[in-house]
């Protein structure tokens, strides 16, 4: 008897995701994950989703921004003046940077603009804000006897 994806279990997925009927995982074939479900290792939605499943079950979902990688943040769009950025960076439009916050923790941030002086990074995920569609696949499923 093949058993269902339960929270705890580690299961093998196979997926393809789009947004606006554009491909955004090009690997051929499907790109294959493994995760345990339950422990935040991939977007709720998608952890949701294969709660239930069956090995060699397939299902077409949408997963809403909020359920993916959050809706954008607006607060997460910051102007700098170029002399607070390191000396060797060179902030060219559509560059990401890594860069390191107050705090100590480093962060990926996008070029959105750049000015003589000035500097406007993006920290969004940049998919936050889009609704994504998967075509799922359950390759396996081990059960861990669930989550305490």
């Amino acid at each position: 008897m093949m058993s269902e994806a339960q929270m705890g279990d580690k299961v093998h997925v196979q997926y393809r995701a789009t947004f606006a009927r554009k491909e955004f995982s090009r690997k051929q074939p499907a790109k294959e994950i493994e995760f345990t479900v339950g422990e935040h290792q991939v977007i709720p939605g998608l952890e949701n989703a294969v709660v239930g499943m069956k090995e060699g079950e397939t299902k077409e979902i949408t997963i809403p921004a909020k359920y993916a990688y959050g809706q954008r943040r607006s607060e997460l769009v910051i102007t700098l003046r170029k002399s607070q950025l390191p000396s060797d960076v060179s902030p060219a439009v559509g560059k990401t940077l890594d860069l390191k916050i107050p705090g100590g923790e480093r962060k990926h941030v996008q070029v959105v603009s750049s000015s003589d002086h000035t500097v406007t990074l993006d920290a969004n995920h940049p998919l936050a804000g889009k609704s994504l569609k998967f075509n799922l696949e359950v390759l396996r499923v081990k059960s861990q006897g669930g989550m305490a």
